[in-house]
């Protein structure tokens, strides 16, 4: 899911959505755009479907209904949601554990597809506008960014460690949720074993894209180490450092 759909703030997520109302069941079936796409069982008359939306909103989420809220698009199809007391993960792991395949394929090719983006993307050293700075200008003052980062790398300073850990976690902590789902799922039905196995296959592949998302849609950091090395070599050339983004 891109920044586009859903979205963390101070006091909880943003989703933008895509209504299709008058259908026969409410369910999300998918993205529209830059919004997921519900289905909505209740007709575009007198907020029907917006009660409905915010219905189905708060039993998916596992949410009260004081905590979903229509910021913008009551009388359109196209709106943005406020979800309060829970983040953008936790949103993409409840609609991942109870959508329809096609919709947890559309989110997945989404996820990763901003895995891909943000490869291409990393963080960067703000300078402070010191007699220095100034009087080197931007463009050297860009080149020696990348001079002391290329030195950091030589010396061994990995730029996206803590990433990959984040996404490691995240699969072995859903791997072990799914198993332990699935182990209670298959006693209730005479396979502990098997619903083991199928739950922590599950598991592990929602661990991985929600670990996807948690590390690089939201606010990423190279780590400290890198991070420490670029600082000194820009500090000894004269600059500044006031932070990272």
């Amino acid at each position: 899911m891109n920044s586009l759909i859903v979205q963390d703030t101070k006091d909880g997520a943003i989703l933008t959505v895509h209504i299709q109302p008058k259908a026969s069941t409410t369910e999300c079936v998918g993205i529209h755009g830059d919004a997921l796409k519900i289905r909505v069982a209740a007709p575009p008359v007198d907020g029907a479907a917006n009660d409905e939306l915010i219905r189905f909103l708060a039993r998916t989420l596992s949410l009260p209904l004081a905590a979903v809220h229509i910021e913008s698009g009551i009388s359109g199809r196209h709106k943005r949601v406020r979800l309060r007391g829970v983040m953008a993960d936790r949103v993409i792991a409840r609609l991942m554990q109870k959508g329809p395949d096609r919709m947890k394929r559309s989110i997945a090719y989404l996820v990763c597809g901003m895995f891909l983006l943000s490869a291409c993307s990393s963080a960067r050293p703000v300078l402070y506008p010191n007699e220095h700075m100034q009087s080197v200008g931007k463009e050297a003052a860009g080149q020696d960014i990348e001079d002391c980062k290329k030195l950091a790398e030589s010396a061994g300073a990995e730029e996206g460690r803590g990433k990959a850990g984040r996404v490691a976690t995240g699969t072995v902590v859903g791997g072990g949720v799914g198993a332990a789902a699935g182990a209670v799922g298959g006693a209730i039905s005479g396979g502990v074993g098997r619903g083991s196995m199928i739950g922590a296959a599950s598991g592990a592949v929602w661990g991985l894209l929600t670990g996807l998302y948690h590390a690089f849609a939201g606010p990423s950091q190279p780590n400290q180490a890198y991070t420490n090395f670029v600082n000194r070599c820009l500090q000894e050339k004269g600059y500044e450092v006031t932070g990272w983004q």
